[in-house]
């Protein structure tokens, strides 16, 4: 098993930083989101210090300003921001526009897979951007559970954004009460991983608390929110698997995570595959 550190989780630091901080706490990856300065050239410059650093390069697809799926008033100063100094698109776009040649391996969301399925190397995560409407998704998941099964996609199950998906709320603080309990939210987890998890690749390993406001009940420290995370790691060491692990957490702003924090992670990762 490998484990990943999120670039997004260090926001707004350079990969470069990321990859330092992620080959001092002993990370075995780092995955990169494809921020429009992240081109062809820097990714070919990341390789060559990946092996100096002995640590690998994942990346990810970014959202566009049309597709974010939480309309938040720091939510939306944020990506017009971002769209200004050109670092995610605007509105629709096609993953060979916004995905270097060069950037592999790279998780999609999930209403990509008809991109995603040309190639190798894209892995559909567990959650579809948002419709033109601005309430739903562009995919659902009873439609793209179908699609996954008969074309054996290669997924990437993310154990917060898949259960927004599942019970249709564009955010997990949205959850229902009767959804929130550990009981449900680990039925939920196992019926998804007795199906698919032999077409998993990575796991995104999110904690949250939906009774938090908004805004907090996201991308917590892994063990401090309700999500049954010790319970769905002996499910799947129960089954052998073997693949990548990204534990993803909130920014921490205006001063990112230091090596002692990641260090934390990382052990903290051991505590529940070790």
């Amino acid at each position: 098993m490998k484990f990943g550190l999120a670039s997004l989780s260090l926001f707004p630091l350079s990969p470069k930083k990321v990859m330092q901080l992620g080959s001092q706490a002993g990370f075995d990856f780092v995955e990169i989101f494809l921020f429009r300065p992240v081109d062809y050239g820097c990714i070919s410059a990341l390789s060559e210090l990946s092996g100096k650093l002995d640590i690998e390069l994942h990346f990810h697809q970014v959202w566009s300003t049309q597709e974010e799926r939480d309309k938040s008033w720091r939510v939306r100063a944020l990506n017009a921001f971002l769209t200004g100094i050109g670092w995610i698109p605007k509105g629709d776009y096609r993953l060979s526009q916004w995905v270097p040649h060069n950037a592999w391996p790279v998780v999609v969301y999930a209403d990509r897979w008809q991109e995603a399925a040309k190639t190798k190397n894209m892995w559909m995560q567990t959650i579809s951007t948002n419709g033109n409407d601005g309430a739903t998704f562009k995919c659902s998941w009873q439609e793209f559970r179908g699609i996954a099964a008969e074309k054996k996609l290669p997924l990437v199950f993310d154990t917060m954004h898949f259960l927004e998906w599942l019970h249709e709320v564009p955010d997990i603080h949205l959850l229902e009460s009767g959804f929130r309990r550990t009981e449900r939210i680990r039925d939920d987890w196992e019926k998804f991983w007795c199906q698919f998890y032999p077409q998993v690749k990575e796991i995104h390993w999110n904690d949250f608390d939906p009774g938090l406001p908004r805004g907090r009940a996201r991308n917590l420290w892994p063990g401090e929110g309700i999500g049954p995370l010790r319970e769905l790691a002996e499910d799947i060491k129960a089954t052998h698997w073997d693949g990548c692990v990204v534990p993803e957490i909130q920014p921490r702003l205006p001063f990112p995570y230091g090596r002692k924090e990641l260090l934390a992670l990382r052990k903290k990762m051991d505590e529940y595959f070790g």
